[in-house]
């Protein structure tokens, strides 16, 4: 119920939207029982002579009572049969009939316009909080999380969760709502009859509660095995020419078609207990109907109540209108099992805390002036340690660089910097003062980080250059000269307007690269923190990308991360890190003299 709760507040202002929707239902299914009722009369007229009550009837107070209804259908037969032959009373009761189906579809279609209203609120504003959540939590909630389940959150799940208040609105309100007025009109039409009619409810909520007790763990589990297809999928385009190059087609195909199975197997389970709840429901109403239709049918034929013929077709006619919302109500809490599964898996995330935040009294950082200064730095992933007492400085325009065999945690020593991970102990401080002391937003504004991977976005040049900037053309132009990216990008079909595709696809690895590096420069950084950016290159872009490099890193303060020690024998102080600790430090001669880790790298390049 607190799930079920949680969702339907996202259709807020309920206090609003509510009141208005239950005045259209009602006001759609008066007119609905009016029009039924009045072929009552019309059928009267056709076969008796006089349809006319024998007194005059005037019309009657208002007062919320079965009585008032049934007098108001007298004033209106009295009021129609006064003047006129009987093809004129005709006339006047087919349009009457007609007015009152155009009244209840126009009610039912405000009504129906709230749904869409609810509908388009509700999956903007939950597909808006679990995107806002996604981008606000650390880099390491995702190293446990599969991208396709995710994007299965964001996409299928979202879909499943606007349904629960679709549904609510459309079906636990709205078929409730009908039954009662049907209902009311039922017995005002004969009592004896309608009581009977009640007792199929009970049996058929009964029924169809059994049928669909287990099926909100097989939706859950279901929106797991697509979560899975998802993350598959996306692995298998974005690694299609590694699955080609080891003859992995077969491998992959067979891993997706197993899980392609459990899908499609309980997808089948799901449905199967949906579906049958429908022709219950619809096979015990029917069952009722002609029993109702025996017995209705009985009491016409022998007198044995005022049901007249006219009376009792209306009367079937208006019980065959409570097919309809009990089958939904029936079929309802199978798509409402559904969502809530859905919107656990929402919640799920929705309520994961957020480790790494701006603290309350955070202060902006307006400049650098000093240096940065990492003290006994402590990090750990789960049980294992990255990183061990690590204690260094890089004073303002200096140039440090990290070496170390693979796995020694350079990587998430950098990543601590810009606060994309947070160290279990020990302090980084900027300026005298702990970046947490910060925002996080003004102290990544200080920073420009170039990764091994070049990250692009499915966008023009232009676009991925000023990336998070209001650049003008001229700035984007000048920032992707000083890269050496300029010569290759005008030479593209569209120049700076070029879509480069999905992740850069349609350029080469150091011309991607060559735009992140123009990307760091528009910004102009005082702080630069580099990973690696040259290690995935051919020598020839190797060169062309480190010399752009050497132009971002002038004047600035840079942190590297080196794979090739041919890149930082210039640096200012080279730390050698291994197993998360700092074996050596000092500069390229000093650390060649020593005879070390460092030199012993050297030597194998």
């Amino acid at each position: 119920m607190k799930t079920y709760l949680r969702i339907l507040s996202y259709a807020r202002p309920i206090k609003v939207i509510l009141p208005a929707y239950i005045t259209l239902v009602i006001l759609e299914t008066l007119f609905n029982v009016a029009s039924i009722a009045s072929i009552a009369p019309l059928l009267e007229m056709l076969f008796k002579e006089n349809i006319a009550p024998t007194t005059a009837v005037s019309f009657p107070d208002f007062e919320l009572s079965m009585g008032f209804l049934s007098q108001l259908g007298e004033y209106v037969k009295y009021y129609i049969s006064q003047s006129g032959t009987k093809q004129d009373i005709l006339t006047k009761l087919c349009v009457l009939i007609v007015i009152m189906v155009v009244l209840q579809n126009l009610f039912s279609y405000l009504g129906n316009l709230i749904l869409a209203f609810v509908k388009s609120r509700v999956i903007i504003r939950i597909r808006k909080e679990l995107y806002d959540k996604l981008t606000a939590l650390h880099l390491g909630y995702y190293s446990d999380q599969r991208r396709g389940d995710i994007i299965s959150k964001l996409t299928t799940d979202a879909l499943e969760v606007e349904g629960v208040c679709t549904n609510t609105f459309n079906t636990v309100i709205k078929s409730p709502i009908k039954i009662v007025i049907f209902y009311t009109a039922l017995f005002m039409i004969n009592t004896p009859l309608t009581l009977f009619t009640l007792l199929v409810l009970p049996i058929t909520g009964i029924v169809v509660g059994l049928i669909t007790r287990k099926l909100r763990a097989s939706t859950k589990l279901g929106q797991q095995y697509l979560g899975e297809i998802l993350s598959i999928g996306d692995e298998t385009v974005g690694g299609l020419k590694v699955i080609k190059a080891f003859n992995a087609v077969k491998f992959i195909r067979l891993t997706f078609g197993k899980i392609n199975q459990k899908y499609g197997r309980i997808v089948f389970k799901i449905d199967s207990q949906r579906e049958l709840s429908s022709p219950v429901s619809m096979i015990l109403s029917f069952i009722t109907l002609a029993i109702i239709l025996y017995k209705g049918g009985m009491m016409v034929l022998h007198k044995e109540s005022a049901l007249s013929a006219d009376m009792f077709i209306a009367y079937l006619i208006l019980y065959g209108q409570l097919v309809d919302p009990i089958k939904s109500l029936s079929r309802v809490v199978t798509y409402i099992q559904r969502g809530l599964s859905s919107g656990q898996r929402i919640f799920d995330v929705l309520d994961t805390q957020t480790i790494i935040k701006n603290k309350s009294d955070a202060i902006t950082l307006h400049d650098f002036e000093d240096k940065i200064e990492l003290k006994n730095i402590i990090f750990a992933y789960e049980d294992r340690n990255i990183l061990n007492d690590i204690s260094f400085s890089v004073n303002k325009g200096e140039t440090v660089a990290l070496v170390g065999p693979s796995g020694g945690g350079k990587s998430t020593l950098i990543d601590l910097i810009p606060r994309f991970h947070e160290a279990q102990s020990g302090e980084i401080n900027l300026d005298g003062k702990n970046i947490q002391d910060y925002t996080m937003e003004s102290l990544r504004h200080k920073m420009g980080i170039v990764t091994q991977e070049a990250v692009l976005f499915n966008d023009t040049v232009h676009n991925n250059i000023a990336f998070g900037i209001n650049a003008s053309r001229g700035e984007v132009v000048e920032a992707a000269k000083v890269a050496n990216a300029h010569e290759f990008i005008v030479k593209l079909e569209a120049g700076y307007d070029t879509n480069i595709g999905d992740r850069g696809m349609k350029l080469s690895g150091g011309q991607k690269q060559r735009l992140t590096i123009a990307r760091a420069i528009l910004r102009n950084p005082p702080i630069l923190l580099l990973d690696e950016a040259t290690s995935a290159l051919d020598s020839e872009s190797e060169k062309l990308v480190q010399h752009a490099l050497e132009n971002l890193m002038k004047n600035r303060t840079s942190i590297i991360i080196a794979h090739r020690l041919s890149t930082i024998q210039n640096a200012d102080k080279i730390i050698v890190i291994k197993e998360g600790k700092i074996e050596e430090e000092g500069t390229h001669q000093e650390l060649l003299s020593n005879k070390g880790i460092y030199s012993k790298l050297h030597e194998i390049q």
